[in-house]
């Protein structure tokens, strides 16, 4: 098994595709563990919502944890500097396309986050979960180079779904 590693830090976060060529099929399921934040699962189910009505992948939630292909776990790690990781699992066989992700979102981060960030942080791991890299230095992106590009003087963030270069970026890998 070959393991890819994406994390998204609280102080620091081209979209090119990772190391692993895409999922086949272009959909993956997912479920989410994980409830010290009471609308986690609110937030995971409109993060890959978001992906799936606006991009040509699709997100379906898995019947069981058993079956999914996407696991998107809620930890609480306060001795490091990101509110998201995500490792992407190659096949067995050729090693040549994502088979399974798992996703971290710390809580010790998005519990201090209003709703619009943390949906921020886990749309940007489920980008790295469809196989996006960062696009540094562009800010008009989900995949962008920190949480801290995409706020407003507020603290709040300007947007929390995929972006039309998110967009092309998938639809173009998976048309």
């Amino acid at each position: 098994m070959v393991m890819f590693i994406c994390v998204f830090s609280a102080n620091k976060v081209h979209a090119d595709w990772g190391p692993l060529g895409p999922w086949p099929g272009g959909d993956a399921t997912y479920t989410y563990t994980g409830f010290s934040s009471p609308d986690f699962a609110t937030h995971v189910n409109l993060a890959a919502n978001a992906w799936t009505t606006k991009t040509d992948f699709e997100f379906t939630l898995a019947s069981s944890s058993t079956n999914a292909e996407v696991y998107v776990d809620e930890l609480f790690v306060s001795n490091v500097d990101w509110a998201g990781l995500c490792s992407n699992y190659a096949d067995k066989e050729t090693a040549n396309y994502i088979s399974s992700s798992y996703i971290i979102i710390n809580s010790y981060y998005t519990n201090t986050y209003d709703y619009a960030t943390t949906r921020y942080v886990i749309c940007h791991e489920l980008g790295h979960a469809i196989g996006l890299n960062h696009r540094p230095n562009i800010y008009n992106t989900i995949m962008g180079p920190s949480v801290a590009a995409y706020m407003n003087s507020d603290g709040t963030v300007i947007f929390w779904e995929p972006q039309s270069l998110d967009i092309e970026d998938v639809n173009d890998e998976y048309l």
